[in-house]
């Protein structure tokens, strides 16, 4: 890892922060030049300079780096202060944030791709380990616009992860959708089969992008 003395000494009360104060050059021993050696979690070390930098621990619960327990003790180890509870709750918040913007992204990218096609009316069938989109026999589509558009939806659908923000998030994410797509009229509907997976109708309109055609 690389830094600037300054980004330390910004931390004035933890162990680097002290250590490269210009007073404290005693405390220092360079194994060659300006390189420093501690025998410390090389992977840990990642969010104690990320502190240096940021003021902040942006550690996540889902990061698979580094546990809790293995952050808590480097730091303790570079007397880094923090609040156990607060740390925790902010990376929970910033995991459900970005599942939660993950799934936008997928239905954003559906709907996109729905417009492509010219397809009005798209029904979503959500178990527990797969994603199916329901065939509307009342609109002449080809197999190829469902095929393309089943793999796309698999291949961004993180089952568990969405699942639980659909359980509980469901109408913020159509509120957000009919907005984002107001030009075409979004409409939102969300409900549940009798084996309670998710159904999920998107519906469209291009009458306004005709009428812009028309107009030209």
């Amino acid at each position: 890892y690389e830094t600037f003395q300054s980004t330390l000494t910004a931390q004035p009360k933890t162990l680097l922060g002290t250590m490269f104060q210009d007073r404290n050059k005693c405390m220092r021993h360079p194994i060659n030049g300006n390189e420093y050696f501690f025998d410390r979690n090389s992977e840990a070390f990642y969010y104690i300079m990320e502190f240096y930098r940021t003021g902040k621990l942006n550690w996540s619960t889902e990061s698979g780096r580094v546990t809790w327990k293995q952050l808590e003790e480097e730091l303790d180890y570079f007397q880094i202060p923090f609040n156990r509870p607060t740390v925790i709750c902010s990376s929970v918040l910033e995991t459900i944030r970005t599942n939660f913007n993950n799934l936008i992204s997928m239905f954003e990218e559906l709907i996109i791709s729905c417009c492509n096609y010219l397809i009005t009316n798209i029904k979503l069938e959500i178990k527990d380990d797969y994603i199916h989109i329901i065939k509307d026999t009342s609109a002449d589509r080809h197999y190829y616009d469902l095929q393309d558009l089943q793999t796309s939806c698999s291949s961004k659908f993180t089952y568990s992860k969405a699942l639980v923000i659909l359980n509980n998030m469901v109408n913020y994410i159509g509120d957000h959708l009919i907005i984002r797509f107001s030009d075409l009229g979004l409409k939102w509907k969300a409900g549940r089969n009798q084996y309670n997976d998710h159904l999920i109708t998107i519906s469209l309109s291009f009458e306004n992008i005709y009428k812009c055609l028309n107009e030209r």
